[in-house]
């Protein structure tokens, strides 16, 4: 196979992937995007990248106010 029929047959079974995931799962088309979108980023990073929330330090008192847009009622009204 030459480059470009190999990069077909990646597309195709790709979509295929796709496809089969879409209609046996509960998974809407923005979770799938969403999950590509990790996967080509770990695989241009070169590595599996986690994140761990350390929420140790935070109070209540960390919580952002609504100072900026005044009270939640008002903005509806």
């Amino acid at each position: 196979m030459n480059h470009n029929e190999q990069t077909d047959a990646f597309t195709f079974e790709l979509t295929n992937l796709i496809t089969r995931f879409v209609n046996e799962f509960d998974i809407n088309i923005h979770t799938i995007v969403g999950v590509l979108e990790d996967v080509k980023f770990d695989i241009l990073v070169g590595k599996d990248i986690e994140f761990e929330v350390d929420d140790s330090g935070l109070s209540d008192d960390d919580a952002p106010d609504n100072e900026i847009f005044g009270d939640d009622d008002d903005i509806f009204k």
